[in-house]
């Protein structure tokens, strides 16, 4: 059974060495007209160089996971890390999460930080000192420890008290839980950033009417102190139906002119119009739905990771379990629900466009991009396979079209 999982594992990784491969080959190819002014000749070298050293850096960082994965799977490790806590259930699947989450945090650290003060920093793009990196660190640690802890807790009791019955209540409650967080992300970034309100002016009061145009009603507009971190900028609007919160990151503020941002938030509020969050938690509850049954039939089958030498039902090992089969799964759910999120982003520039903000909305993507140092021109198997978002050449020829269609200058 183990070597199902390792190769489960293979596939995942391997998928993610082969997006950044085409990716590479695509580079060699020549720039779209409607991209090709983006850089000048000094910049695209310097973007060129900065994906190279991001892609190596990915590669080397794969290739430490395949030897992690190897490592756990090939060697009794789970069973001796799980001989010295007590038989307890619930004590040994923490304890066996404070060892391994910790020790794949501290792998991942090592990365991040060269990302950050080696490659991020060479090519100006970092902002962030020592001590917010390392308080960054501990925070996230603590967060993804307590919340799993959190979890098994959850699981142990429910299932204890309600037997299979208490699957139900746990996905209801996590569903709740996880929608809750999804109409107000600002609750947790408030971890990370610090959120202060947008001061009076042109450009609020720009907004707050673009906003009332449409029957939105406005519950906050934050500035949030990204530039703390990064030289990078961007804006969201979230919330549940009519009532809408809005972040500025202060780079925007700083580098973009009043009618760029104002483009953005026009496209934000095309999201908002025309209910794509709501339609994105829908596909997300199915994903989630998915998962969660995953996640069951692991859980009653503890003879599943019996191959490790673990005979009784361990929290830790179901989900690390789930985490190594779902890699071939997740390709094929995040291509579906990305192939709808790159229609939602058309509309939603169709919609600014509408507003009139069409070629402010092409200038802001475009800076977006150069200052951001963004892929400029992705492979398209790879848009197709793992983007979010359509490419910047098929945004800009997307919004033209519709302005010539719509006879909007």
């Amino acid at each position: 059974m183990r070597w199902i999982f390792f190769w489960c594992f293979i596939i995942g990784v391997v998928f993610k060495m082969i997006m950044i491969y085409f990716n590479q080959q695509q580079r060699q190819c020549v720039l779209s007209d409607e991209v090709k002014d983006i850089y000048d000749s000094t910049t695209y070298q310097k973007w060129q160089a900065y994906e190279n050293e991001t892609d190596k850096i990915a590669i080397i960082h794969d290739l430490v996971d395949i030897g992690i994965a190897i490592f756990y799977f090939f060697t009794p490790i789970f069973y001796q890390v799980s001989m010295f806590f007590s038989s307890s259930i619930l004590i040994n699947s923490l304890g066996m999460l404070l060892v391994f989450n910790g020790f794949e945090e501290i792998v991942e650290v090592i990365f991040d930080y060269y990302e950050t003060f080696v490659i991020e920093e060479k090519y100006g793009m970092n902002t962030t000192t020592k001590k917010i990196f390392i308080k960054d660190f501990i925070i996230s640690l603590l967060l993804d420890f307590g919340l799993f802890g959190l979890l098994f807790v959850f699981v142990h009791y429910v299932y204890r008290w309600f037997s299979y019955y208490g699957f139900i209540v746990i996905f209801v409650i996590l569903g709740l839980i996880v929608g809750w967080i999804q109409k107000h992300p600002i609750f947790l970034m408030r971890l990370f950033n610090q959120f202060t309100p947008l001061p009076e002016g042109h450009l609020k009061d720009t907004i707050v009417a673009l906003l009332n145009k449409h029957g939105l009603k406005l519950k906050g507009i934050y500035v949030m102190d990204a530039s703390k971190r990064t030289k990078r900028a961007n804006a969201f609007c979230s919330g549940q139906g009519k009532e809408k919160e809005i972040c500025i990151d202060d780079n925007m503020l700083e580098m973009y002119s009043e009618e760029e941002i104002v483009a953005v938030f026009a496209h934000e509020q095309g999201h908002a119009l025309l209910k794509h969050a709501e339609r994105q938690r829908f596909l997300n509850a199915l994903m989630g739905l998915i998962l969660f049954l995953c996640f069951i039939f692991i859980f009653v089958h503890p003879s599943l990771y019996a191959t490790f030498h673990i005979k009784q039902l361990n929290y830790y090992m179901v989900v690390a379990v789930l985490g190594w089969v779902l890699g071939p799964l997740m390709i094929v759910l995040d291509m579906m629900i990305n192939h709808y999120s790159r229609l939602y982003e058309y509309q939603a520039d169709a919609f600014a466009a509408k507003e009139g903000y069409g070629d402010a909305l092409i200038d802001v993507l475009k800076k977006l991009t150069k200052d951001g140092l963004s892929n400029i021109q992705p492979h398209p198997i790879v848009v197709k396979m793992c983007y979010s978002h359509p490419t910047l050449s098929q945004r800009i020829l997307a919004i033209k079209k519709y302005q010539e269609t719509h006879q909007i200058k």
